[in-house]
């Protein structure tokens, strides 16, 4: 409910706020509920044919012609298989020690004595224990 009644007051301030910056107030008078707008000027600049005459402002480019030149069409230039030496893998192989039992022979971990229960642990003067069906029997 909460949001629905912060979503409405968000989208009622946004319509209000676009609503006040459209208002243009020295274009437009108000009388009551007539709107009378103000006449509109043609000013020189609007009509003069050097402002809006685009034929002067940009430049035609044109490219140069495009000419066939020698390296373009030389056999010597374009066959790669004189500048690369091919290259070559051995094959795969089986190793000794790929194969080595000892490579490959897993050494156990180190095995960690038991934990034991010691008298601390379950002393409840050690732990703050308000219900005593919770306290450890020993």
């Amino acid at each position: 409910m909460k949001t629905k009644i912060k979503q409405v007051t968000a989208a009622t301030l946004i319509v209000l706020s676009l609503m006040v910056i459209g208002i243009n107030a020295s274009a437009t008078k108000h009388t009551g509920c007539r709107v009378v707008e103000s006449s509109i000027e043609l000013e020189d600049w609007m009509t003069d044919e050097t402002i809006w005459s685009t034929t002067n402002v940009f430049a035609q480019e044109t490219d140069a012609n495009l000419v066939v030149e020698d390296w373009m069409t030389n056999a010597e230039a374009w066959n790669v298989n004189n500048s690369f030496a091919a290259e070559t893998e051995t094959s795969l192989e089986i190793e000794n020690w790929m194969t080595s039992e000892s490579t490959w022979m897993v050494v156990e971990k180190a095995v960690e004595p038991e934990l034991a229960l010691e008298s601390w642990m379950t002393d409840a003067e050690n732990w703050d224990v308000d219900e005593p069906a919770l306290a450890l029997e020993r």
